[in-house]
C-alpha cells in the first residue's frame, strides 16, 4: 500500500479538473490541515458515531442566504464532449472538499482497501470495473473525457504502485481480452447524462446493498461513510439532491462506488454475462446477438431501478472488435520525425508549420481527438526542449499561434492541450514576439466572450493573457472584464478576477469592491454596510484566497519599508482578513482554513 501522504497528494491535484489551467495552488498544507482534524483541533468538523468520519458542524459555518439548508456554492463551468455539446463542470468549495479528502482516506483504511483485495464475493463484480478508484494501492487519476470512450496514456494511471502512468490502461486492455475471448459480437452503450442523474440518496443507500451490505452487516461505520457521501455530493452542488459535481475527484469516486452496484445487478440477471465498464461505458461480448438484444432489457430495467436511462443513440451490436481510440504516435512521429525527443535539436520552418496545418485539418474532419491531443503534447514538449535556450521568433509562433486558436474554436474538445502549448511558446518566445502574440489573444477577447463564456476556453484564454501580459495592458483588460461583469455576469468571473489579483492596489480594490457589491447584492444585504458574512461557502473564495495572499505581502513590504498604507488598502485589508482571522484564531466558519490550507497564510 502506498503511503498516506502520496495518497492525499493525488487527491489535492485533482481537486478540480486537471483540463483547468494550474490555478488551484493555494493547498500547500494540506498534510497538516488533515492531521489537526484527527486530533479534533478543528470545532467547525464533528465526529461520527464511530469517530472515524467527520462531517461539517452547519451551525458554526456561514452560508451565503442564496444557499438552501446549508449547502456551498460551487464555481461552475462548462466544458466539450466530442459532438461539441457541453458538460456542466464545477470547483468544489474547498472546505466540503477536504472534509471528503479525509473520509476517503479513513475509508480506505477501515474498509476500501479490504474490500478490494480480501472480499471473494466482491472480487466477482469488480473485475467488471476499468474505472479508476481508490483501493487499487494507488488512486488513478480521472479525466471526463475517458466518459466519452477517449483513451488517453497520458493521464491513465495504476492499481498497483505503477511507476509508468500508462501501465494501468494496458492492464485494463489485457483484462478486457481475457473477457472479450472469442465472441465475434459486441454491444456497446452507456447512461444518459450519469452524472447529472444520479440521486445523492441513493450514496447513502448503497450500505445495504450488494456488494457492500456484507461489509455493512460488519461495520457500522461503512454506512457512516456513505451517509456521508450522500451529504457531502448535496453540499458541494448547491444542496441539490439530483446529480453530482463533475470536476473533483470525490465525484468520479463515488459515481463509481454506485457503478460497482451496477455491475453486481447485472452480473446476478444473468451469471454468465461477459462485459467490461469504464465509469457509465459498458462493453458485453456474446457469440448470439439475441443475447446481447436481451441485454438491453435487463439494462434499462437495472438502471431504471437506481433512477438512470441507457443512451439510446449509443447503444449498438455490432461484429468483430470494439474501436479502440488510441493515439497512434509512430504515425505522427512518420510525419514529423523533429517530434522525436531523441533527435537532435529542430527549428521550426514555414514548411513544419504548414504541414502541420493539414495533418490538423485532416485530424479534425476525422475527429481524431487522441491523435490531435498526442500531437498537441508533442509539439509542447519539443517547444520545451527546443527553444530553452535559443527563444522562438517572428517567423515560427507568429504563425502557429493563429492555427492553435483555429483548432481551439473548431474543435474545443482540445482546449486544453490547445493552451498548454500556447502557454509553452509564450515562455519560450522573444520579448517582441511575445507581445504580438498576447495582442493576437486580445483581439480574440471578444469572440471567445460571445461565442465559449462559461467554458474553458474562457478560462483559458484569461489565465494564459494575465500569466504573459504588461501590467498596462492588464490594467485595461481589467476594466473591460468589469464592466462587462456588472451588465453580464459569468458563473467563471470568481476563476477569471482571480487571475488579474497581482500587487497594485488600486486594481486590487477594484476587484474587491465589484465582488463585495455583488455578492451583497445577491444577499440581500443592506448595501450602506459591508457584509460579506458567508462568502467563504460561495463561489467567491478564490478571490478572497489571492486577495489574502496579496494583503499579506503588502504588510510585510510596508513594514519593511516604513509606509504607511493608504485608505483603500485599510478598508480593504481589514475586511479580507476578518474572513481569515478573528481574535488571532482562524475563522473557520469563513475562510479559516487557508489559515492552514496555505501553510501558515504564507503567499506564493
Amino acid at each position: 500500500m502506498i503511503s498516506i501522504n502520496k495518497e492525499l497528494e493525488i487527491i489535492v491535484e485533482q481537486f478540480a479538473s486537471s483540463y483547468l489551467p494550474p490555478f488551484l495552488d493555494c493547498f500547500s498544507g494540506t498534510e497538516q490541515f488533515l492531521k489537526k482534524i484527527s486530533k479534533n483541533e478543528i470545532d467547525i468538523f464533528k465526529r461520527s458515531k464511530s469517530e472515524i468520519y467527520v462531517s461539517i458542524d452547519k451551525s458554526k459555518i456561514n452560508i451565503p442566504k442564496y444557499i438552501y439548508n446549508k449547502g456551498a456554492e460551487s464555481i461552475k463551468y462548462f466544458s466539450f464532449k466530442n459532438d461539441l455539446s457541453k458538460r456542466p463542470m464545477g470547483i468544489a468549495n474547498p472546505l466540503w472538499f477536504f472534509c471528503f479528502a479525509y473520509n476517503i482516506i479513513m475509508a480506505e483504511i477501515d474498509w476500501i482497501e479490504d474490500f478490494y483485495h480480501n472480499d471473494e464475493n466482491a472480487s466477482r463484480y469488480l473485475f467488471h470495473s476499468n474505472s479508476p478508484i481508490l483501493g487499487r494501492e494507488n488512486i488513478s487519476r480521472f479525466e471526463y473525457d475517458d466518459q466519452d470512450n477517449i483513451l488517453i496514456k497520458e493521464r491513465l494511471s495504476g492499481f498497483v504502485n505503477e511507476k509508468q502512468m500508462n501501465v494501468a490502461f494496458n492492464k485494463n486492455k489485457e483484462k478486457t481480452m481475457r473477457i472479450e475471448g472469442t465472441n465475434p459480437l459486441f454491444m456497446q452503450t452507456d447512461i444518459e447524462s450519469y452524472y447529472q442523474n444520479i440521486y445523492t440518496h441513493q450514496l447513502s443507500m448503497l450500505s445495504d446493498r450488494e456488494p457492500y451490505n456484507s461489509i455493512a452487516n460488519k461495520k457500522d461505520s461503512l454506512k457512516e461513510f456513505f451517509s456521508f457521501l450522500d451529504e457531502y455530493n448535496m453540499g458541494i452542488n448547491d444542496n441539490h439532491t439530483k446529480g453530482i459535481l463533475q470536476g473533483p475527484i470525490s465525484s468520479s469516486i463515488s459515481a463509481e462506488f454506485l457503478g460497482v452496484h451496477l455491475d453486481y445487478m447485472i452480473q446476478v440477471d444473468n451469471p454468465d454475462v461477459a462485459f467490461v465498464r469504464y465509469v457509465d461505458d459498458f462493453t458485453f461480448f456474446s457469440t448470439d446477438a439475441s443475447d446481447l438484444e436481451k441485454q438491453i432489457e435487463v439494462l434499462d430495467r437495472t438502471f431504471r431501478k437506481m433512477g438512470l436511462a441507457r443512451k439510446v443513440e449509443k447503444t449498438h451490436i455490432d461484429k468483430g472488435f470494439p474501436p479502440s481510440k488510441e493515439a497512434d504516435l509512430n504515425n505522427i512521429l512518420y510525419y514529423f520525425p523533429f517530434l522525436d525527443e531523441k533527435k537532435d535539436i529542430h527549428q521550426l520552418n514555414d514548411e513544419d508549420i504548414s504541414s502541420l496545418r493539414t495533418y490538423i485539418f485532416r485530424l479534425v474532419q476525422e475527429e481524431r481527438v487522441p491523435q490531435i491531443r498526442a500531437l498537441l503534447t508533442m509539439l509542447r514538449k519539443y517547444v520545451d526542449k527546443n527553444y530553452e535556450a535559443n527563444k522562438m521568433h517572428i517567423k515560427q509562433s507568429i504563425y502557429l499561434v493563429p492555427l492553435l486558436l483555429k483548432l481551439e474554436y473548431s474543435f474545443p474538445i482540445v482546449s486544453t492541450h490547445v493552451n498548454r502549448l500556447i502557454t509553452s511558446i509564450c515562455n519560450r518566445s522573444e520579448k517582441k514576439e511575445l507581445k504580438r502574440i498576447i495582442n493576437i489573444l486580445i483581439d480574440n477577447i471578444d469572440y471567445v466572450e460571445s461565442h465559449y463564456a462559461e467554458t474553458e476556453i474562457q478560462i483559458w484564454h484569461y489565465y494564459v493573457i494575465t500569466s504573459f501580459c504588461t501590467a498596462n495592458l492588464r490594467k485595461q483588460l481589467l476594466r473591460k472584464v468589469l464592466k462587462r461583469s456588472k451588465k453580464d455576469p459569468h458563473s467563471t468571473d470568481p476563476i477569471i478576477l482571480s487571475f488579474f489579483v497581482k500587487s497594485n492596489c488600486t486594481e486590487n480594490y477594484a476587484i474587491y469592491s465589484y465582488v463585495k457589491s455583488y455578492y451583497m447584492a445577491c444577499c440581500g444585504y443592506d448595501m450602506k454596510s459591508t457584509n460579506l458574512k458567508g462568502i467563504g461557502s460561495s463561489a467567491w473564495w478564490l478571490v478572497f484566497v489571492r486577495l489574502y495572499q496579496y494583503v499579506k505581502r503588502q504588510q510585510k513590504q510596508l513594514s519593511i519599508k516604513g509606509i504607511k498604507p493608504n485608505e483603500e488598502f485599510k478598508r480593504m485589508s481589514k475586511k479580507v482578513n476578518q474572513l481569515f482571522v478573528t481574535k488571532n484564531k482562524p475563522n473557520y466558519s469563513e475562510l479559516g482554513i487557508f489559515i492552514d490550507l496555505l501553510n501558515g497564510g504564507g503567499a506564493k
